[in-house]
């Protein structure tokens, strides 16, 4: 089976206009729709709509812990409530699962718009995909992600290449459509091949005439036309995945885009991605190095350390040597960063096992997840980051140390991809961790910690971190000699799909 056409943000609900719709509703819901309509508050249109599809009978059930909706299958719908939905939407576009689905897949699931992969039946089941998926998804449980990503990996690639991308569009059904894409056990990058030939070229044009490009459609969508051996049109160059770049494996996927532009417009093609989205580049002093050019110089620098970008790009420096008279005057890196090994990794489950030195790094740590200062005991209390802020079974404390054994450093690992890096015993922060890799002005430091972090080298116990142990390695760090500490970047606001949305609120 063909994939289905792309629907991407943007893509329009062919709307009747109000009056229309406002005949398939009875008296009673006509009248809750023009209240509501002329509503001052928002508080008060939000409850007249609510009251609207409710009185229509159409209901939105919600998983154990009330934060996952579960939708009636769009077939069974009646003309009054699909009226109501799209009449509700009218009003409240975005917010409030009770008013139904938000942005493309409304019109999908209401029969205006022609269905998408979300729409068709799920491999071997009857109801749609989307729904299987909400339904396994409805608890928190680690096991409910594996159990979605399963489903996925049951498609048909092709089919399972536009189904993710449809799930990265504003948290379609809502389904947090980022933690399927980017679990690890999703193999759709690791299969893909030209199964996007047909899809891809139609995905492309969508996403280029969006008015939000965000970076997992770009990486899917790009790399799908590269595989595919697809010849890369101008207009789609600016799609290159540039928050790919921040990791070894992420440069390779980026450079493999890349190679599939035609040689003498590539490095104008990441100049151009990079300038239209420069707050994705994850990883610019690799970038440089890579495609090093006065051009991609002057777009970088516009979010970094120029010095930083010029000290990872000696091609460059050799070749204009005008560059060094202002980088010199600038701060230089740490090239003499150690390197790191983890020597330990922690799960504390209560805030009794942390010592206050830790108590503290953890709720730094938490602030910058999501902007706001809880204590330890909320950070590790009941509840999750969306209800309560809570990340107990989802933060770790790896100790990082230097050739000698020496802790240097604790980085405190939260939310799977999330995190804050401290020097040992200290609230000093060093670096961050976005999407799994370290982000710092030090290109050195970063190089040293993307290493330790990606798994510990020694078998160290897992369990809660004592008091003892934390004043231990605290003990030590005061021992070591101390260099002068690297200031950092505020943490950068994170590409690729939705998260909670107390994290939401906090990087806009």
């Amino acid at each position: 089976m063909m994939p289905s056409r792309p629907n991407l943000h943007e893509a329009p609900m062919t709307d009747a206009a109000p009056a229309r719709l406002l005949r398939d509703l009875p008296a009673e819901a006509r009248a809750l729709y023009q209240r509501a309509a002329a509503a001052k508050g928002d508080a008060e249109r939000s409850d007249l709509l609510e009251q609207l599809v409710t009185s229509v009978g159409y209901r939105t059930e919600h998983g154990p812990d009330d934060t996952r909706p579960l939708f009636p299958d769009g077939a069974t719908l009646t003309p009054a409530q699909r009226a109501a939905l799209r009449l509700a939407r009218t009003l409240e576009p975005e917010t409030g699962w009770a008013l139904g689905p938000t942005g493309a897949a409304l019109g999908r699931y209401v029969g205006v718009d022609p269905p998408g992969e979300l729409e068709r039946p799920a491999a071997g089941g009857r109801e749609p995909l989307w729904r299987t998926l909400a339904l396994a998804l409805r608890t928190r449980e680690r096991a409910a992600l594996t159990r979605g990503v399963a489903i996925l990996n049951r498609l048909p690639i092709a089919r399972r290449l536009a189904a993710c991308v449809e799930l990265l569009d504003d948290e379609p059904y809502g389904i947090e459509g980022a933690a399927l894409v980017e679990h690890p056990q999703l193999t759709l990058t690791r299969e893909l091949r030209a199964e996007g030939r047909a899809w891809a070229p139609t995905a492309a044009d969508a996403l280029v005439a969006a008015a939000r490009r965000p970076p997992l459609p770009r990486l899917l969508v790009f790399l799908a036309l590269a595989r595919a051996g697809v010849a890369i049109e101008p207009r789609w160059e600016i799609l290159l995945p540039v928050a790919s770049t921040g990791t070894t494996a992420g440069m390779r996927v980026f450079a493999e885009c890349v190679a599939a532009i035609a040689p003498d417009r590539r490095v104008a093609a990441v100049v151009a991605a990079c300038a239209a989205s420069p707050h994705q580049v994850k990883g610019p002093a690799a970038l440089l190095a890579r495609y090093p050019s006065l051009e991609l110089l002057d777009v970088l620098s516009a979010t970094s350390d120029r010095a930083l970008l010029l000290a990872a790009c000696p091609k460059l420096v050799a070749a204009h040597p005008e560059l060094t008279g202002g980088a010199a005057k600038a701060r230089k890196p740490d090239a003499t960063a150690p390197t790191l090994t983890c020597t330990r990794v922690t799960r504390p489950g209560a805030a009794a096992d942390l010592s206050p030195p830790r108590a503290r790094q953890l709720v730094e740590c938490g602030r910058r997840y999501d902007g706001k200062r809880r204590d330890a005991a909320t950070r590790l209390g009941p509840g999750d980051a969306d209800s309560t802020g809570s990340f107990r079974g989802f933060v770790e404390l790896w100790e990082l140390a230097d050739a000698d054994g020496v802790v240097r450093y604790d980085a405190w690992r939260c939310m799977t991809d999330s995190g804050t890096v401290f020097r040992a015993g200290t609230t000093k922060v060093v670096a961050t961790i976005e999407q799994f890799g370290a982000e710092a002005d030090d290109a050195a430091l970063v190089a040293a910690l993307d290493a330790a972090l990606r798994r510990p080298k020694a078998a160290g116990k897992r369990g809660p971190a004592t008091r003892k142990q934390a004043a231990t390695s605290t003990a030590a760090a005061k021992r070591a000699p101390r260099k002068k500490p690297t200031s950092t970047k505020p943490a950068a606001t994170k590409p690729a799909g939705k998260k909670p949305d107390a994290r939401k609120a906090a990087r806009r």
